[in-house]
């Protein structure tokens, strides 16, 4: 999720596809779909995740 998220604040959402194959362009918008309904949660979500990495 964060990596199609980060695609598509970055402005390159339907590229990642190409980047990364398995994940299918229906999937890809739902992330961005998701992430557009629920930006304060994911941004919290990500803020907690990137404090976990950066304690362990």
């Amino acid at each position: 999720m964060d990596t199609v998220v980060a695609a598509f604040l970055e402005g390159a959402a339907a590229e990642i596809g190409e980047h990364y194959p398995l994940l299918q362009i229906s999937d890809i918008y739902s992330v961005v779909a998701y992430y557009l309904r629920h930006q304060t949660e994911v941004a919290k979500m990500t803020a907690f995740a990137y404090q976990r990495v950066k304690a362990n």
